[in-house]
């Protein structure tokens, strides 16, 4: 509640402008392309609170070095509880159908209030703690996990709109999230998942095809 409204409220207070010029113009060296600034506290979280660790601990448990759609493909087969585990995890997020609000939150999801941030050198202190207490990675796995309770449901549409959310929060943290944040997830491999959905049609939803689907995404 209050910490959420906080984040909104730093995340509001960011909307500076990232460049400017003299009105002499831009002098030899900044013509040149510059490198983006980037400062890894964004791939940090603050995992005091327990909400993080319980789902880094349930991740690790459930996977065990398989992919998402490989166990969930296997739940109530022969995946053992491992599957059984993960499958527990997926249903227990709060998904909105439009993905419209931050998985287990109803905080709005305004990905343009995080675009502000990129490149971004300008936060202070408090700013960051907040956006560290939010956890881009942790939210990056959160997505992901909403996007696979709507394809486990038949849902294709609201399964699509989460993948492409868990895209744009990766797109943050990508250069990062594999060395700073100890989710068992690698980045590589939640890329080529969201690939996926768009290189190759998914076939047509049937009960009995949902694990053939499930393949179809690992």
């Amino acid at each position: 509640g209050g910490r959420l409204q906080v984040l909104a409220t730093a995340l509001v207070a960011l909307s500076l402008p990232l460049f400017s010029s003299h009105a002499g113009g831009l002098s030899a060296a900044a013509e040149e392309v510059e490198e983006p600034f980037q400062d890894h506290f964004i791939c940090h979280c603050i995992y005091t609170s327990n909400k993080w660790l319980h789902l880094i601990t349930d991740l690790l448990a459930a996977t065990a070095g398989r992919t998402i759609p490989q166990l969930l493909a296997s739940a109530g087969q022969d995946g053992g509880a491992s599957a059984t585990k993960l499958l527990k995890l997926v249903q227990r997020r709060s998904c909105d159908r439009e993905a419209k609000a931050y998985a287990d939150t109803e905080l709005e999801f305004d990905t343009g209030r995080l675009d502000m941030l990129a490149g971004s050198s300008k936060m202070d202190g408090g700013a960051k703690v907040e956006l560290m207490e939010f956890c881009i990675p942790g939210q990056v796995v959160l997505s992901l996990l909403c996007a696979h309770q709507f394809v486990l449901r038949g849902d294709m549409g609201p399964a699509l709109r989460w993948a492409f959310a868990t895209q744009h929060l990766l797109s943050f943290v990508e250069p990062c999230m594999d060395d700073e944040a100890p989710f068992p997830l690698r980045v590589a491999d939640i890329n080529a998942w969201v690939r996926r959905w768009v290189a190759q049609p998914l076939p047509q939803y049937a009960p009995e095809r949902k694990a053939e689907i499930l393949a179809t995404l690992s």
